[in-house]
């Protein structure tokens, strides 16, 4: 049940339990506290929440209670993703195309993405969107020092990252970026694209490594090949 506040609670009748998920667990600065939720659905067959809000998010929690029963706590409630949209949401709908978001409006179908995560040293990256990946920096107690946007110009199903830099690829282009500098508007700055069909790339130390027809190509961060590593077919696909 939602009320207006920031918070959905569940109630579990069977066993006579009550929970609440709260906006908190999406942003660790309490940043959308203010924020209140004015519609959920549930969706029983893969297990998903959506929620609906004033400020027009679309928030999605996933069960991971493996018994098959529904939670008691919390703690059995996963979150996903968060879409922002333009207009308070008024209402929420799981149908055979997706999810229907609603507003006084307009209505938004959303298909569900796999979303990429990724951690290496003391940054934490997320997609939270098809082309938007979010970088925060933690310090050794885990706690937020620093949050960069990195905004695509394709629909990314990869990246990577070291401690300045980015690589995105869709499947037919890969984009570079350069996240120690932002723009005005906290965003990182692209450097370099290149249409390529690489199912794999990876970041080492200045190199991008990516993976094709059997053999492996390492470019710098502008897309400029500078070695290429023939893997024979008889000892498999890479």
């Amino acid at each position: 049940t939602v009320s207006g506040e920031n918070m959905v609670r569940m109630w579990n009748l069977a066993h006579d339990e009550n929970y609440v998920l709260s906006l908190a667990e999406f942003d660790r600065s309490g940043s959308l506290m203010s924020d209140s939720i004015t519609c959920v659905a549930f969706n029983q067959f893969t297990r998903s929440l959506a929620a609906g809000t004033r400020e027009g998010r679309v928030l999605l929690w996933k069960c991971v209670d493996m018994s098959g029963e529904s939670p008691i706590e919390s703690e059995g409630w996963e979150p996903q993703a968060q879409v922002q949209l333009d207009e308070p949401v008024t209402d929420i709908k799981w149908g055979s195309l997706g999810l229907v978001a609603r507003s006084d409006k307009k209505a938004i179908i959303l298909n569900e993405t796999v979303l990429k995560k990724k951690f290496k040293h003391n940054l934490f990256a997320v997609q939270s969107a098809n082309n938007v990946v979010e970088i925060r920096r933690l310090d050794a107690d885990g706690q937020e020092t620093g949050h960069i946007v990195v905004d695509s110009t394709i629909k990314v199903k990869g990246f990577d990252i070291n401690d300045k830099q980015i690589v995105l690829w869709d499947g037919k282009k890969m984009e570079t970026q350069d996240f120690s500098e932002t723009d005005d508007q906290g965003k990182a700055i692209i450097i370099g694209t290149k249409d390529t069909e690489y199912s794999i790339l990876g970041i080492h130390n200045d190199n991008i490594i990516g993976c094709r027809d059997n053999k492996m190509e390492i470019c710098n961060f502008y897309g400029v090949v500078k070695q290429t590593l023939n893997h024979p077919e008889a000892e498999g696909e890479i």
